[in-house]
């Protein structure tokens, strides 16, 4: 919950906890910033719960994330803030990640992808916004309802191409966030997260009436990237 605009000072954090047990609740408790408020709440493996969570706790006029294993650089929010105040008409933006594993960087960049217009467009290709570089007003939430909470869909990128069919999104050409790696975040894992991907985008079809012949492309290049990826773990 990003509370006002140009530097930390202002910026309030609700910590939402799914009821960890790695002495979290401890740690946060610890602190003595009165700009966080620590939650707990259970989302039974559903993560897009705790994130709605967080989100109808929020008070301010944005919104940003952050997963519990990725890590923001310095001077995010800001960045961030003074480019959406600059360009009034939009009204979320992302930024690059640089990927670690071990403390080693893997790559320097994630996404290699300049969308220069049309995310609506370039996102039915595929998710290329990390969830954690995102900063976005909180009332688009308020006209376009909370994430969706179905274990079987990719929540991030559904809401995703929701707001990039009725707003405009802006990217922030630098590396914002670091994105840790692990031993499942490999082609196995993207397989599973693909499949999610093509339900995420069969079920935007029905709700937005995406045109078949957007609609048909699109998931043939979904399909031919689960390909790619179990050919990899073969």
């Amino acid at each position: 919950d990003v509370e006002r605009s140009r530097g930390l000072g202002d910026v309030y954090k609700r910590q939402v906890d799914n009821m960890s047990e790695e002495g979290t609740k401890e740690y946060v408790e610890g602190i003595e910033d009165a700009r966080i408020s620590y939650y707990r709440n259970p989302n039974h493996g559903v993560i897009a719960t705790n994130r709605n969570y967080g989100i109808r706790l929020a008070k301010g006029k944005y919104v940003a994330f952050c997963d519990d294993d990725d890590l923001w650089l310095p001077n995010k929010l800001k960045i961030q803030i003074d480019a959406l105040e600059k360009d009034k008409s939009a009204v979320m933006s992302y930024g690059q990640a640089e990927s670690f594993l071990d403390g080693q960087v893997i790559k320097k960049k994630m996404t290699n992808r300049l969308v220069v217009f049309n995310h609506y467009l370039n996102l039915l290709r595929g998710n290329y916004i990390a969830n954690s570089s995102v900063l976005i007003q909180k009332s688009v939430f308020d006209k376009l309802g909370l994430l969706n909470e179905s274990s079987d869909i990719r929540e991030d990128y559904e809401m995703w191409v929701r707001v990039a069919k009725d707003f405009e999104i802006i990217e922030v050409p630098k590396v914002l966030i670091r994105y840790r790696l692990h031993a499942n975040n490999v082609a196995g894992s993207k397989v599973k997260e693909t499949k999610r991907a093509i339900r995420t985008l069969r079920s935007l079809s029905k709700t937005l009436h995406i045109p078949f012949y957007l609609y048909l492309p699109n998931l043939g290049i979904h399909y031919l990237k689960c390909l790619f990826y179990k050919t990899k773990i073969i």
